[in-house]
Parts: C-alpha cells; sequence; structure tokens
C-alpha cells in the first residue's frame, strides 16, 4: 500500500497504464506505485529474462470484440486531438473497449475528451 493506503488496484481505476499522474506520488513502505504494481510498470523499463516460469502469469488485456463497432453516424475523429497527457484516438483503441467504458470521459485536454472526439469513443 502507499502513503494513502492505497493498492495497485486504485491506480488500475485512476491512472492510465505506466501510471504517468500518480505513480511516483506516494511513496509507502515499498516505494511508490511505479515500482510496485504491474499497472504502473514503464513498458520500455522491462526486461525480458531468457528464463521462463513454469507456471503462467495472469495479467489483464486488453481487446476489442468484432461484434462491437462505434456508431455509425461517426464521420471520423477530430483532427489533431489529443487529451491531457498527449495521447490519441489510436490509445484509446488499445486501452479501452470500444465505446470507452473506462477512460473515455476522463483526461480532458483543449479540444474535450475522447468520447466527444473519436469514433472508437462515441456509442
Amino acid at each position: 500500500a502507499d502513503s494513502a493506503g492505497d493498492g495497485c488496484e486504485w491506480y488500475e481505476r485512476n491512472d492510465l497504464p505506466g501510471c504517468p499522474k500518480h505513480g511516483n506520488t506516494y511513496v509507502g513502505d515499498m516505494g511508490v506505485a511505479n515500482d510496485n504494481c504491474c499497472h504502473c510498470v514503464d513498458e520500455d523499463s522491462v526486461s525480458l529474462t531468457l528464463n521462463p516460469t513454469l507456471s503462467p502469469t495472469l495479467s489483464p488485456t486488453y481487446s476489442s470484440t468484432s461484434d462491437s463497432s462505434p456508431s455509425a453516424s461517426c464521420t471520423g475523429n477530430t483532427p489533431d486531438w489529443v487529451d491531457v497527457d498527449g495521447y490519441g484516438c489510436d490509445w484509446y483503441e488499445t486501452y479501452d473497449f470500444p465505446g470507452c467504458p473506462n477512460f473515455g470521459d476522463e483526461y480532458e485536454g483543449a479540444m474535450g475528451v475522447a468520447s466527444d472526439n473519436c469514433c472508437y469513443c462515441i456509442d
């Protein structure tokens, strides 16, 4: 747990993968979330091992279902739209479900939220 008493689940619900907003903020007895939570580990800093484990480990995956698609009334993403952290519609297509139920109304940038700017996020 961090200094506020929150565990990794809090970061999964309240921060983007890699935890750019809060991952280094609250130091607990074992350090910060970026050093202890799978959701917060920066993919660029992960090193691969040549010795695989004998049993698989579970980690969250993000995928879209082929039968879910954006509304037919959507005519394209808002050109040059990015959220407050600089992520564009492609990030939401990779890390959220169709309609963007997890992040579509979060991280409002100068041009609004993904739910108002990305076809993938419009119900």
